[in-house]
């Protein structure tokens, strides 16, 4: 259960649109993923700010859904941030842009490998918030398995050991 009394009221909005459970696990999962892909190298700053890095680009892609799908939300899921109007589209595409930036400068800070990976993964929710869910079912659901699964091995793009990547690619 996510300790709601610790934040302020004004901040609340800001941290559930994040889906902080997702983020959450996201972290754990790169960090993991990092040490599997190289146990004997294992180095926690690259691996948590890698993390950190995937788990507020995940975020991002939250908000940016949120933000084009916010009318639909106001009929199937009214309680949701921008629906309820706990926060302003407006504020939410800011929101976006920051969240964005800064999960690109702590993956640019990992390595350029990690950077790209997360420009691509980046650019793909864009667009699968933007136009691709509505395009076609098979092909955005295929984006949406794409990032599950370059969370699943990002630890390979942190650390250099592609064999992880091909592991679940195969």
């Amino acid at each position: 259960m996510f300790p709601y009394s610790l934040f302020p009221y004004s901040l609340l909005p800001y941290i559930l649109i994040l889906r902080p459970g997702i983020c959450l696990g996201i972290l754990i999962l790169v960090v993991l993923s990092t040490y599997i892909a190289s146990p004997q190298e294992f180095l926690w700053v690259p691996a948590l700010l890698g993390g950190i890095g995937v788990a507020l680009a995940a975020g991002a892609g939250t908000v940016v859904n949120d933000t084009f799908d916010w009318r639909r939300d106001k009929i199937n899921n009214p309680r949701r941030m921008i629906p309820d109007r706990l926060l302003m589209p407006e504020d939410a595409r800011i929101y976006y842009i920051a969240l964005t930036a800064i999960s690109l400068l702590l993956l640019w800070f990992v390595n350029m490998t990690a950077f790209l990976v997360g420009v691509a993964c980046w650019a793909s929710l864009f667009f699968y918030s933007w136009k691709l869910r509505e395009i076609n079912g098979l092909l955005s659901n295929s984006v949406v398995a794409m990032n599950v699964g370059l969370a699943l091995s990002f630890g390979a793009f942190i650390t250099g050991h592609y064999t992880l990547v091909m592991g679940f690619l195969f």
